[in-house]
């Protein structure tokens, strides 16, 4: 019989050791911020609730120390009875756990970082020739909770970092002079941004239902990404996986996050087919820095369909939007040639962040 708290203690130090080597990738800003958020979650609480500042700033000093010791570690094996499996044979191990309802993942998020899932499956699902399974209650979390990822054709959606994304985002949004693409947004549901974050404990059924229709819009974007990468014949994943600088790593991510979601089948193409408006406003009001700078009249086309209902025009934009793109899929791409000096790299990657701005 399977041990599923001994398999989750040896996942979560292996997130413990991921989190130790990868830290410093963050802001100061934005490590606390996950730091705070990653302690609400040991404790069972919800996104919104309040928590003593005294006791988060002790608990990150013990895990400060912890990760001090665990730095230098490596990867731990996942071993499940007399097996031991590498923290990546997620098909070896999920042999082992999906007949007992529970599902494993394992990638890399933004700096290579190694990014471990374990939960319990609430579906699991086929699509285009792509597995997908949706992950409810988790066992592990780490720094770097993504609502969803694809690894080898496999993709995971995760209802609980959906959750946590969602309230963060429209706490960020309350927080802006303006908000207006948020309310605009949850105003297709019929709901006020202000009312939703002055007493979310008494709109928990609304954010049920919200993480749930978002997180079958994140599988889309997924599906966006493996036919992106099917497309360009893995040239997508053998570019991230280039040793690169991180300017270069994000305008690669940010490009190939856009190009998926307003491709054929992707998140826009989903979003229209359904008619979500309230998804559609979500997106744009969500999209910031780079991602708003590569669809810079995204939040003008939720403005106008909230006016008019005029669906063709948010295809029309969304055509558009991926053609001019695609332009730019080359030279982000030769980024990528390791006869290309570190200078030479910086050069290109500053003349292609100029034109992608413009």
């Amino acid at each position: 019989m399977i041990d599923i708290g001994d398999i989750a203690g040896q996942v979560d130090r292996n997130c413990r050791i991921s989190d130790a080597r990868s830290w410093g990738y963050y802001s100061i800003c934005g490590l606390l911020l996950r730091l705070r958020e990653l302690f609400k979650w040991e404790q069972g609480l919800e996104p919104w609730a309040t928590v003593d500042k005294e006791a988060v700033m002790s608990w990150i000093g013990e895990r400060e120390i912890e990760w001090e010791a665990l730095e230098d570690d490596e990867l731990q094996p996942i071993r499940i009875g007399e097996t031991a499996f590498d923290p990546f044979d997620t098909e070896g191990i999920n042999s082992l756990l999906d007949a007992g309802g529970f599902h494993y993942g394992a990638g890399h998020g933004m700096g290579h970082k190694p990014l471990f899932v374990l939960g319990k499956t609430l579906s699991h699902t086929s699509e285009d020739g792509a597995e997908i399974f949706i992950i409810g209650k988790e066992l592990v979390r780490d720094l770097s909770p993504v609502p969803a990822m694809n690894r080898d054709g496999v993709i995971i959606a995760r209802r609980d970092p959906m959750k946590w994304h969602l309230w963060n985002r429209l706490e960020d949004a309350g927080m802006k002079k303006d908000s207006s693409l948020a309310a605009l947004a949850v105003a297709q549901d019929g709901r006020e941004l202000e009312s939703l974050l002055s007493d979310p404990a008494s709109a928990e059924a609304y954010f049920d239902a919200l993480t749930e229709r978002e997180t079958d819009v994140a599988v889309h974007h997924e599906l966006g990404e493996i036919r992106e990468e099917e497309r360009m014949g893995g040239a997508w994943s053998r570019a991230l996986g280039h040793s690169c600088g991180k300017k270069e790593e994000l305008l690669a991510r940010g490009l190939k996050d856009v190009l998926a979601d307003t491709g054929e089948g992707g998140r826009l193409a989903h979003i229209i087919s359904r008619r979500s408006a309230a998804s559609l406003g979500l997106y744009a009001a969500f999209s910031e820095g780079l991602h708003r700078k590569l669809f810079p009249g995204l939040g003008k086309v939720f403005q106008g369909l909230a006016e008019d209902g005029n669906w063709e025009k948010v295809e029309e934009a969304r055509l558009a939007a991926h053609e001019r793109l695609r332009t730019f899929v080359d030279p982000m791409l030769a980024l990528s040639d390791e006869k290309l000096t570190a200078e030479e790299r910086t050069k290109c990657a500053d003349a292609l962040e100029d034109r992608l701005m413009e």
